[in-house]
């Protein structure tokens, strides 16, 4: 029995607790007037950050996978979340390096509107690692140039669990906070302290 798009729909959606899983047999008998819609649903999906819609998505277009998400990633400027999570997709499958790149500026760009940057940070650091020191000055660049400050505490965790400094269960310590805080406050001595303060925690073995 062919899979509806209500059905889809109810399982790009669906509770966590509550899914089913994506039948291959029953999406690739979606009728052919119906493949539009089906196409349309998972990729808007994917722009949401929903990843698991990635695999159906590739079962419907086959060998037109790729350039299709290479076209739609084209209506997003690369500071927009869809652009990040349509750049993620195509590293996973093609592990070209260039994608992880877009990925990291995309993320450098990230505004305060951006809902998932510690699942998008989390991407980066496992397309970086085991390098552990390439993902440290990523995440240097990610404290001194983001605006988004929700990114920058998540970089400054990353920074620590590298370093084997482990970060508080619940979060960083006032001091840590505050280095994320003065690292962009327009009163220059704050700014030298919190960049003397992060330096310290990079520079520990």
């Amino acid at each position: 029995m062919t899979c509806t798009l209500s059905e889809l729909r109810s399982e790009i959606y669906v509770h966590p607790r509550e899914r089913k899983g994506f039948d291959r047999t029953r999406v690739m008998q979606i009728p052919q007037h119906d493949l539009p819609d089906a196409v349309e649903l998972l990729l808007t999906a994917l722009e949401e950050g929903r990843y698991r819609c990635a695999t159906p998505l590739q079962w419907l277009l086959q060998d037109q996978y790729l350039a299709q998400l290479l076209g739609r990633r084209l209506r997003f400027s690369q500071n927009q979340e869809p652009y990040f999570f349509l750049s993620f997709v195509l590293f996973e499958v093609s592990q070209d390096p260039q994608f992880l790149n877009d990925m990291k500026q995309s993320l450098l760009l990230a505004d305060t509107n951006w809902e998932m940057t510690a699942t998008a940070l989390q991407h980066i650091a496992n397309g970086i690692l085991p390098d552990k020191i390439a993902l440290i000055n990523y995440c240097q660049q990610v404290l001194i140039s983001s605006s988004n400050a929700s990114l920058r505490k998540s970089a400054l965790i990353n920074i620590l669990e590298c370093k084997n400094l482990n970060p508080l269960k619940d979060g960083l310590s006032d001091r840590e906070l505050l280095i994320i805080q003065n690292l962009h406050s327009p009163v220059r001595a704050d700014k030298d302290w919190a960049v003397i303060e992060l330096n310290k925690i990079i520079g520990t073995p």
